[in-house]
């Protein structure tokens, strides 16, 4: 794209919730999030106000592009790796950056392919929160993924065709710049000190001093490598990972070893989506010298102007975690099997694993009627559930034009919830399950 030439312009939005009781405090927050542009510079502002924090500013930060590089002073966000996750720091940063190339999606992220087989709304959703939703014509499509958070995980994709049906596929995704694209090496190189979040302080600066450099390559069409060494100021850490991209797979694999004797290994797969049959795995295990996190962690603030870490990025010291699951579609039927490890030293294990089935068994003018049964057996519980959707026409998505490109899209529901019906069956024990907390 040709540098931007435009002048001087200032976008903000607001928003809030108000919660309490008559037999209760009441609790607010109101956010607030502000970019002030000028041609290639911009500076960016995400903040809270909350009834336990007060005023928190969670992102501050100038930025400046080029045509293959970003630079970035202030209050933000440093990407990190696999074993540890995002880190907020009071610095600088510099990377190469594909924003400005009109293909930058396609260069980062996972291809989305959907098979329609009518115009649909598609609405992706992540922990079953709404990220994004797009309008698409029939055939296979590549879905649109430029609001999804960088990282590895588990998507939700949720197809509502103007008749009112409704069907849900889950798929693996990955969106990482570490994934070089071909002939286009990735550099970047962050430094500064961790950042924390206290109550009635807007920024709260430690002492810590954190650094991160890296650099990524394309080997070729289905090989990727890249490397990163990062750290505080007493515990240097060093990643070397690489990627297998085939039609029929992504597969990651990483290793981890600190200045201390801290250590990791990971290896995530995932289908391409291409096919009835969808898997997805991702194995770890990190060994902790001292049993804290491999850098020390942040306060999340709940605030829409960041994305928290995802999955075991969030968890601490010496861990072995695996998360799986496999999907299949036979006819309008869509069978799942999911489970879940996790094994912290000192601690209990934790595990959850059970299958799901949902089946659509009427689709008649408008009105539709799916069955669907879950169970799920974990270490103090085990649980079944069977029950039934009913959509009728008023809660349908208003018909679709066909479109070569998404002509919308939103973060909000776009259709009522159905009338759902059903019965479940619990047992085991009820006893809370325990958690270590960050520190």
């Amino acid at each position: 794209m040709q540098p931007p030439t435009t002048p001087l312009s200032l976008t903000s939005s607001i928003g809030g919730a108000i919660a309490g009781s008559t037999q209760g405090e009441t609790v607010y927050n109101f956010q607030n999030r502000t970019i002030l542009g000028f041609r290639n510079g911009r500076i960016r502002s995400d903040s809270a106000y909350a009834s336990d924090l007060g005023f928190i500013v969670d992102d501050l930060v100038a930025e400046v592009d080029t045509r293959q590089h970003r630079y970035a002073a202030g209050l933000f966000w440093a990407p990190g790796i696999d074993f540890t996750g995002r880190r907020r720091i009071a610095g600088v940063g510099f990377t190469t950056q594909f924003d400005t190339r009109v293909d930058h999606e396609a260069l980062q992220a996972t291809p989305l392919i959907l098979f329609l087989s009518q115009p649909s709304r598609v609405e992706i959703l992540i922990d079953g929160r709404l990220v994004t939703s797009g309008s698409y014509p029939a055939g296979n499509q590549a879905i649109d993924s430029s609001a999804l958070p960088d990282g590895s995980y588990t998507l939700l994709l949720r197809i509502r065709a103007p008749d009112g049906s409704v069907r849900e596929e889950r798929r693996f995704f990955v969106k990482s710049s570490a994934i070089a694209p071909l002939g286009k090496p990735v550099y970047f190189a962050f430094a500064g000190l961790l950042a924390n979040t206290r109550a009635d302080r807007a920024i709260s600066v430690s002492n810590t001093v954190y650094y991160q450099v890296g650099a990524a390559y394309r080997l070729n069409e289905k090989v990727a490598v890249d490397a990163a060494i990062l750290g505080t100021e007493d515990k240097p850490i060093a990643q070397l990972g690489g990627w297998l991209i085939t039609d029929v797979a992504r597969v990651r694999a990483a290793a981890l070893i600190s200045g201390k004797g801290d250590k990791g290994v990971l290896l995530q797969l995932g289908s391409s989506g291409m096919s009835k049959l969808n898997f997805s795995l991702d194995v770890r295990r990190v060994w902790s010298k001292t049993g804290e996190p491999l850098i020390p962690l942040p306060t999340y603030v709940d605030n829409f102007g960041s994305v928290p870490p995802l999955g075991a990025q969030s968890l601490s010291g010496s861990y072995a975690q695996a998360t799986g699951s496999v999907t299949y579609s036979i006819g309008s039927a869509f069978l799942s099997l999911s489970g879940s490890y996790r094994h912290d030293e000192g601690y209990r294990s934790d595990y959850s694993i059970g299958p799901a089935i949902s089946w659509p068994v009427l689709n008649r003018g408008g009105f539709q009627l799916i069955l669907n049964a879950d169970a799920q057996r974990s270490r103090s519980t085990a649980a079944a559930f069977a029950g039934s959707a009913f959509y009728t026409p008023m809660a349908a998505s208003p018909p679709l034009r066909p479109r070569a490109m998404p002509v919308s899209r939103t973060a909000t529901m776009g259709a009522d919830p159905p009338v759902r019906w059903g019965a479940s069956v619990r047992s085991g024990s009820t006893k809370p399950r325990t958690t270590r907390r960050l520190r």
